[in-house]
């Protein structure tokens, strides 16, 4: 019983990390250009975009200084390139940017903050249109990736996932705290009886 119970609670306090993740969507329209962009890291500034033509870059304060992509995801990149560069492309996609689509891709803004990237659309030949999904995968980039511009879409309601982890919070400490008691009476219980028997 006591085993079930300490499993369910070490289950619940796992699942937090799970709440706290922050998925987007974002879509970038074609013949936009540098109008539109996807704005999250407060801490560092990262607003990604494209202009008609060329790579994706970061139209924040820092620009792409700093910002490192890597092939796959977050937790098993072994190479990181600066910028969404050329050698980016040719190492990871065999020099043809649009067979980026439905690959997993990391970006690195600094400060311990990451995002695992897959894009779903990525125009070539002019128009600069592109469309990602962005999870946060560090807890730094959890805590800073709530700033969303433009057409990017939050799956998740922050308001409800801090009442969740309160909550959560709050009946693993009840279910501890009444276990705990529980163990002492039950000691308790077995010590009178031992006395008795004696």
């Amino acid at each position: 019983m006591i085993k079930k119970n300490v499993i369910l609670i070490i289950f619940m306090l796992m699942s937090i990390n799970f709440v706290l993740s922050q998925t987007v969507n974002y879509n970038h329209p074609s013949e936009v250009g540098l109008i539109e962009k996807d704005c999250f890291d407060s801490f560092n500034n990262v607003c990604l975009s494209r202009d008609l033509v060329g790579p994706i870059i970061n139209i924040g304060i820092l620009g792409d200084d700093g910002l490192k992509w890597g092939c796959g995801s977050c937790n098993s990149v072994k190479k990181w390139f600066n910028g969404f560069s050329n050698e980016f492309r040719d190492e990871c996609f065999a020099g043809n940017m649009p067979s980026i689509v439905n690959k997993n891709i990391c970006l690195d803004s600094g400060s311990n903050a990451k995002w695992d990237i897959v894009f779903s659309y990525f125009q070539s030949g002019g128009g600069g249109g592109f469309s990602y999904i962005r999870t946060s995968y560090s807890k730094d980039s959890k805590k800073d990736s709530n700033i969303i511009q433009g057409n990017a879409i939050s799956n998740t309601n922050d308001q409800l996932n801090y009442t969740i982890i309160i909550v959560v919070l709050i009946a693993a400490i009840v279910l501890l705290v009444f276990f705990f008691v529980l163990l002492k009476y039950k000691t308790k219980i077995n010590f009178y009886k031992n006395i008795y028997k004696e």
